[in-house]
C-alpha cells in the first residue's frame, strides 16, 4: 500500500505513514482525530529523529550498557589493562562496590532505554519523558561512578573525555526535551 500524502510504501495495517507521519486514509478511525495535529507536525517538524532514537539509538545504547554492566560485574575492564581484578578489589575494596553499583545502575538504564524505544515506536505520550530520563540517568550514573571510583582510588578519575561525555549527554537531554515537547500532538497514546 502507498501513502496518500507522500506516496511512500507502507504496510496495509499502518495508521500513520512512517515517512511523512500523516494519517494513512480517511477510512482510518484515527484519521479525523489526528489529521490536524499531523498536518501541524509534518509542516517542518518531521519524525526522523524520533525514528532514529526509537529504532536504532536507544536499542544500541541498551545493548552497549548491558555489555558494560557485564564488564563491571566481571572486572573485565581491569583484565583488559592486564590487571588482576581480584588484586584491585583486595587493595581497593570500595572499588568493587562502585563497580557493582555501576553495573546495577547500567542494567536499570538498559530497561529505561528499551521502554523509551518502545514508547517512541508506539507513539506513547510518555516517550519524550522516558528519553530525557534516559539521557539524565546516563549522566547521573557516570557522575556517580566517577565520584565513587575517585573516592575509592584516592585520586580524581574524572578525565576530560568523561566530563565531555557527561556534558554531551546532558545537552542531549535538553535537545530531546525540546524535540518531544514540540511533538506532543504526535505522541498521544
Amino acid at each position: 500500500m502507498k501513502c496518500n500524502s507522500c506516496g511512500a510504501e507502507i504496510t496495509d495495517d499502518s495508521k500513520f505513514c512512517s515517512s511523512c507521519g500523516k494519517a494513512v486514509t480517511e477510512n482510518n478511525p484515527f484519521y479525523s482525530e489526528y489529521t490536524d495535529s499531523t498536518k501541524k507536525m509534518t509542516s517542518g517538524r518531521g519524525l526522523k529523529w524520533a525514528y532514529f532514537l526509537g529504532y536504532f539509538s536507544l536499542w544500541l545504547g541498551a545493548f552497549l550498557n548491558f555489555i558494560l554492566s557485564l564488564k563491571m560485574f566481571m572486572g573485565i575492564e581491569y583484565t583488559e589493562l592486564g590487571i588482576n581484578p581480584r588484586e584491585v578489589y583486595k587493595t581497593l575494596p570500595l572499588i568493587r562496590f562502585a563497580d557493582y553499583s555501576y553495573g546495577v545502575l547500567l542494567l536499570g538504564l538498559v530497561a529505561l532505554d528499551v521502554l523509551a524505544a518502545l514508547a517512541i515506536i508506539k507513539f506513547k505520550a510518555k516517550a519524550g519523558l522516558l528519553v530525557v530520563l534516559s539521557n539524565c540517568g546516563s549522566a547521573v550514573i557516570a557522575i556517580f561512578y566517577g565520584i565513587m571510583a575517585s573516592v575509592a582510588a584516592g585520586k580524581n578519575l574524572f578525565t576530560l573525555d568523561i566530563i565531555f561525555s557527561i556534558v554531551i549527554t546532558a545537552s542531549m537531554a535538553l535537545i530531546n526535551r525540546y524535540y518531544f515537547n514540540n511533538r506532543k500532538d504526535v505522541f498521544i497514546y
